[in-house]
């Protein structure tokens, strides 16, 4: 039964406040670590816990996810709070460490959840995917927003950002708690079978969505190596401060949150999984393209791989939740699988990315990156015309 329109928008208000809520977070504290004054190790490690946390508690979480979508909003965002106030009230290393590992595994729980909500809710594919697609632009204006609004914040009261942001999450946890249903129908069928039968092995094991999860790990790795790296080349080769390296990546940021809010209608008219090959393929090009000496070639190339990233992470979860439907009785623990990609991504592109531009320079990084995308790209093509298989369980 559809739900009433009212209801299925609450429910996307409500994700799309959970996914902001999640990456504003992440992203705050990135100018307020470094206060800490710990060794540049340390920092890296406290930058990194959380998408660790988030890979390491996913095979718990994919025990869950089905059914219980309104029970890991909620407990996700509790979890959070708790960190957030851990940052707003303390200043110890090892205390915020311990804080940024729980919001990792808060951050499991919210990204599935949500994303498993919105399947249930959003029986049409098409509305599903413009629902996925404007849900995730939470996530980008999250990450654009948390920066530069930490800072800022830190900077008129340490404890500020952090508050103002625990009193966001406790608004999203209310309007969860009033408008999500205590769970969302995943099929109608009766011969559906039990989806805790279905095995995660055995979704990794299948290239309908194995491609799709090696694309977005590979697009969100080209993008964190970008973001940790680019700020040091724009400020050696154009003498930008550290403002202006910031504000520059905005040029990325904005198209990309752009594109992700238009991934589903654009989507719904070339093709799901057609988007987000050209997405692949666009992000790959542009990255190759840059850098550069030429400021106005660096423009193109952000804008190309913002849009390119966009179109990814707007409508891989759309293909996914599709791979799911057809092949594994649509259960959503193929979003956990998708937000593990992610974290993957996001470690493994700033290790790999840094250590070529030590080695062979920011545009053997570029080349090396945007090679790999490339070349993954063709695999979507190869998975997409596979036949509706029996259920794969084990």
């Amino acid at each position: 039964k559809r739900p009433p329109a009212m209801r299925m928008s609450a429910s996307l208000c409500c994700v799309w406040l959970c996914f902001f809520c999640d990456y504003c977070l992440m992203t705050m504290v990135l100018p307020i670590f470094p206060l800490l004054g710990a060794s540049d190790f340390a920092t890296g490690l406290l930058f990194s816990a959380k998408a660790a946390c988030q890979i390491g508690i996913s095979p718990l979480t994919s025990h869950f996810v089905d059914g219980n979508e309104k029970t890991l909003i909620t407990l996700g965002l509790a979890l959070e709070v708790s960190s957030v106030l851990v940052f707003a009230f303390t200043f110890d290393f090892k205390i915020w460490l311990a804080a940024r590992m729980l919001s990792g595994c808060a951050s499991a729980a919210i990204i599935s959840g949500g994303l498993a909500h919105l399947k249930g809710v959003y029986k049409d594919g098409k509305e599903r995917a413009v629902a996925i697609g404007l849900a995730t632009t939470g996530i980008i204006f999250g990450v654009c927003t948390g920066p530069a609004g930490g800072g800022v914040l830190y900077a008129i009261n340490p404890a500020l950002p952090f508050v103002s942001l625990a009193a966001v999450q406790v608004l999203t946890i209310l309007i969860a708690l009033a408008f999500i249903p205590a769970a969302a129908p995943l099929s109608s069928d009766p011969s559906a079978g039990d989806l805790g039968s279905v095995r995660i092995a055995a979704m990794l094991r299948h290239p309908a969505v194995l491609c799709p999860l090696l694309g977005l790990m590979a697009s969100n790795a080209g993008i964190a190596c970008l973001e940790t790296t680019y700020a040091r080349y724009v400020m050696s080769t154009f003498g930008f401060g550290v403002r202006e390296a910031g504000v520059f990546f905005l040029v990325t940021t904005i198209p990309s949150c752009l594109m992700c809010g238009m991934a589903g209608t654009v989507g719904n008219r070339v093709g799901h999984r057609r988007l987000v090959m050209v997405g692949m393929g666009l992000q790959g090009l542009a990255i190759m393209l840059g850098p550069k000496s030429s400021l106005a070639l660096e423009v193109v190339s952000l804008i190309g791989t913002g849009v390119g990233t966009g179109c990814v992470d707007g409508m891989t979860p759309t293909v996914l939740a599709e791979a799911a439907d057809r092949h594994f009785q649509g259960t959503g623990k193929v979003f956990v699988l998708s937000n593990a990609a992610v974290q993957v991504g996001y470690v493994l592109g700033p290790i790999l990315g840094n250590a070529v531009v030590q080695v062979a320079g920011f545009e053997a990084a570029s080349v090396a990156f945007g090679v790999v995308l490339l070349l993954t790209t063709p695999l979507l093509a190869g998975s997409a015309q596979l036949p509706k298989s029996e259920p794969l369980l084990g």
